[in-house]
Order: structure tokens, then sequence, then C-alpha cells
């Protein structure tokens, strides 16, 4: 549990921090989570700023990270949860985009209350885009999340 808190505590660090300039995909913080991840910016970059957080809390994460990170991210460095009752805080949740065909968004679960997730992510916005400029805490029904991953 105490890797978890510390987990939560980085993701927390770093709401409210935005793209430079916003749309961009770009921005020093922004450009520091794809670093960590060996993305090249501009990028989409909800996976590097997630994968950013379980770093810097001292997880592990497969080297190098794939950047189809959404796709990778659950089978390649993480555990399924595969009982929707077992969401846990520090979980990965993945949303679906069903005109890419894949999981599209991803971000870290902070608590799990009636049926809702509260989330940290990156590249979201307070309307709860994919396609955000900011790090925001999120409220996300259940229901709607494809995929859980937990690392253990």
């Amino acid at each position: 549990m105490e890797k978890v808190t510390k987990l939560l505590e980085v993701a927390l660090s770093q709401v409210g921090v935005e793209e430079i300039p916003r749309g961009s995909n770009r921005g020093e913080k922004v450009e520091e989570y794809m670093k960590a991840t060996g993305t090249i910016p501009p990028a989409a970059w909800c996976g590097c700023f997630t994968a950013w957080c379980f770093q810097e809390a001292g997880y592990q994460l497969n080297k190098p990270w794939l950047l189809a990170a959404a796709r990778n991210w659950f089978k390649d460095s993480a555990k399924l949860v595969k009982d929707k009752k077992d969401i846990r805080p520090g979980d990965v949740f993945g949303i679906h985009n069903a005109s890419l065909g894949r999981i599209a968004h991803v971000g870290i679960i902070e608590k799990v209350e009636n049926g809702m997730l509260y989330t940290i992510e990156g590249n979201t916005n307070d309307e709860g885009s994919r396609e955000g400029y900011e790090v925001c805490r999120r409220k996300r029904s259940i229901a709607k999340v494809a995929a859980i991953a937990r690392w253990t």
C-alpha cells in the first residue's frame, strides 16, 4: 500500500500541469512525461503521464515503453483486473474508442465509490476529452471503462 500512496501523491502533485501552448501536446512537463517513456513529442500523452507517475513512485516498467501504450499497457506491464468489483486505488483504467478500435485513453484510479472512478489523468480536460491539454482529476463511470490493470 505504501507504493500506491506514493503513486497517488506523485500523480496529485501534477494536477494542473498544462500543455504549452494548449492543444500542442508539448510543454516542459509534458515533454518530461514523454521522455520518460521514449516518446518523441508532440504526441498524445495520457499513457506517458501515467507511466511517468509509476516510475516516479518507484515501480519498474517494461523497457522500452511502447506508446501504442493504450494497447500494450494492459498486456505487457501489468496484471489485468477481471472483476470490476476488485478495482483499487492505483489501478490503471483504459477507455475504448470505437472509431479507433482500441483503448485510446488511460489514467490512474484515485478511489472507487458508488460505481464511479475518481481518477487522475493526463491529456484530458474538465470536459473529459482524451485529447485535452492538462492533468486533471476526473470522475468516470465504471461501466464505461474497457479494462483495468494493476502493477503488483
